[in-house]
């Protein structure tokens, strides 16, 4: 009965019938197909997680984009968003600066370079379903 060292759907290798330079070739690529493969699969792992993480900074940024803003926010500029009747708004005023103005307390925000918004702190993690 032969034995096949390799089988692949289009490559077999039979020990009896080859020389020893031809299969430790065919070992030595077999080997590195594998490792190429392993590393495309990781790389596409990446991206697709990065695609992930993209898709969910745009969600959060439209929903903080739908807030009322009364000033041109400044990139890297750090903002509060809150909920007031049943309304939200971004503001330059921190949560503990208010006095007594009862206001629903959502995130801390800043706005990236790339105009998308960044949560700093989250206070409300029902509001961006997160």
């Amino acid at each position: 009965m032969k034995e096949l060292l390799f089988k692949n759907s289009s490559i077999e290798i039979d020990p009896l019938k080859s020389h020893k330079p031809l299969s430790k070739g065919m070992t030595t690529l077999e080997g590195q197909i594998h490792n190429s493969a392993d590393q495309i699969l990781e790389q596409m792992e990446i991206l697709a997680k990065r695609a992930r993480d993209i898709q969910e900074k745009k969600r959060i940024s439209k929903i903080i984009y739908d807030s009322k803003i009364g000033f041109d926010p400044l990139v890297k500029g750090i903002y509060h968003l809150y909920i007031l009747n049943n309304s939200q708004f971004i503001s330059l005023i921190g949560p503990n600066e208010w006095g007594k103005k009862k206001m629903d307390y959502v995130a801390t925000i800043q706005l990236d370079y790339d105009h998308t918004w960044e949560i700093l702190e989250l206070n409300k993690k029902d509001f961006f379903n997160i």
